[in-house]
């Protein structure tokens, strides 16, 4: 009777993992070729590839024509052959993010195999991590950074758990790079893993750790010669100067991880003693100590940025690969026992599981979506001379006029501690208002320069008639 329901269990939890994946893959593809953004920074996204494809400089000074999101570059300049080639829209860039997710479930499939799992268990983690594509924003896909921050964090994570050679440490430590290079996230979350690398193998540490940190020092030193100071503005000093959500100190730990992922919170404190446990192992407590600090890194780095002002769930995706591997790892042990694990624990998943089924269609916009794109597009190329799109200035490109900076960008700028920074950019903002030079803006917020606006532009009419603006909103991120 147990052996039948093991099996019944175990086959249950394959079917559901099957169906994330599935439903991962049908809404990126479904949504790849939709011409708009998905979500509401995904224009600005585009904006810094289209920079890097005509040679412009992406760190520049702040201005009212263009302002750098508070990355690093590499899925930039990485995206830029492919819009060259797949044509001057978000395609290359949902391309880029969506290859680079799956060679993250590939990663994670061999994580599992690594430690001795089946390819089932395996199997079983990547689902776990894809099922958890609504609680990290719906982003898997969409042209933002984080997914190849994570595909190259794990692939580094995954050659420095296995390297015997320095060769391979430095290597290892050069992929992180790319990683950081992609966002600046990844310092904190292979920080604990390397110093456990040099507390246990102090060789590879050191290779690895040389690797990482001189790559930094020279990517930071070029980039701010070709930028004359301005990557370290963007990269290191503002972000600094942002404030703190205070309320995600505690609200990270129930309200991200403890409240959705209950069942997974446990498989992951149950994989990393079961790590423990496993005396028979050769490398019992190197191991057992790699993910552990692995674990620390990715919560912590999810941590700090959510306590970074302006922070969406996007910056989950790190813990959530933690979870996922550990709870995998979990999963992968449950499956050799002979005891009550080996049915409770997947039972315990496909429990979790349910409690994130989501409905694809939520997440894929509607042919309306399109429809009320093309009439915004249309209306921009029929304006007389230029015109300005604060939050969404891709549309302006798309419809043959200049682009401006994102708002978001200049958002960043104005919380900054240097007030006169603010004061100056305000200046572009508020001359350009008052001297008319637009012939229409195009506002989604009612309070963007409110007053100086109200002195020199009038409503002509809503963007969408008979409504309050709520046609065509991003189906990811959150509105501004």
């Amino acid at each position: 009777m147990i052996e039948k329901l093991t099996v019944a269990v175990w086959s249950l939890l394959t079917l559901l993992v099957l169906g994330f994946l599935a439903l991962l893959l049908v809404v990126g593809l479904s949504r790849i070729g939709y011409p708009y953004e998905l979500e509401w920074m995904e224009g600005g996204s585009l904006q810094n590839v289209q920079r890097v494809v005509g040679g412009e400089s992406i760190y520049v000074e702040p201005s009212i024509d263009f302002v750098p999101f508070l990355y690093t570059p590499l899925y930039y300049y990485l995206a830029a052959p492919l819009l060259w080639l797949l044509g001057n829209g978000f395609i290359a860039l949902r391309l880029l993010s969506l290859l680079a997710t799956l060679a993250t479930l590939l990663l994670i499939h061999r994580v599992i195999r690594g430690e001795g799992g089946s390819h089932r268990s395996g199997l079983i983690a990547a689902g776990i991590y894809a099922a958890c594509f609504e609680l990290g924003g719906a982003w898997l896909d969409i042209g933002r950074v984080d997914s190849l921050m994570v595909a190259l964090l794990l692939a580094g994570l995954l050659l420095l758990r296995h390297a015997t050679t320095s060769r391979q440490a430095i290597l290892a430590g050069a992929i992180l790079a790319l990683g950081f290079f992609t966002k600046q996230t990844v310092l904190v979350a292979v920080a604990p893993v390397l110093a456990w690398q040099l507390l246990s193998r102090r060789r590879l540490g050191l290779a690895c750790l040389g690797s990482f940190a001189g790559l930094l020092v020279i990517s930071t030193l070029l980039m701010n010669q070709l930028s004359s100071g301005w990557y370290s503005y963007y990269v290191f000093e503002l972000p600094r100067q942002h404030a703190i959500a205070r309320e995600y100190l505690l609200g990270f730990w129930w309200r991200d991880l403890l409240r959705p992922l209950p069942i997974m919170v446990l498989m992951t404190a149950a994989g990393v003693g079961l790590l423990w446990r496993d005396t028979d192992h050769e490398e019992r407590n190197y191991r057992s100590g790699f993910f552990l600090a692995l674990l620390g890194g990715c919560l912590a780095a999810s941590w700090f940025s959510r306590l970074h002002s302006g922070g969406y769930d996007n910056v989950l995706l790190p813990a959530y690969l933690a979870v996922a591997l550990l709870g995998g790892i979990c999963i992968a042990i449950a499956e050799r026992d002979s005891c009550s694990w080996r049915w409770t624990v997947p039972a315990g998943v496909c429990l979790q599981l349910a409690m994130l089924i989501y409905l694809p269609a939520k997440h894929v916009p509607s042919q309306q979506d399109r429809q009320d794109g093309d009439r915004i597009v249309q209306r921009l190329r029929d304006a007389e001379g230029e015109v300005l799109v604060p939050y969404h200035g891709y549309l302006a490109v798309m419809a043959g006029k200049h682009g401006n900076a994102h708002h978001m960008a200049v958002a960043d700028v104005m919380r900054g501690s240097d007030p006169a920074r603010w004061d100056e950019l305000k200046k572009q903002f508020v001359t350009a208002i008052s001297e008319q030079r637009y012939s229409l803006i195009l506002m989604t917020v009612k309070n963007w320069f409110r007053e100086e606006m109200a002195s020199s532009y009038h409503q002509v009419s809503p963007l969408f008639e008979g409504d309050d603006n709520t046609n065509f909103q991003p189906v990811a991120g959150k509105p501004p």
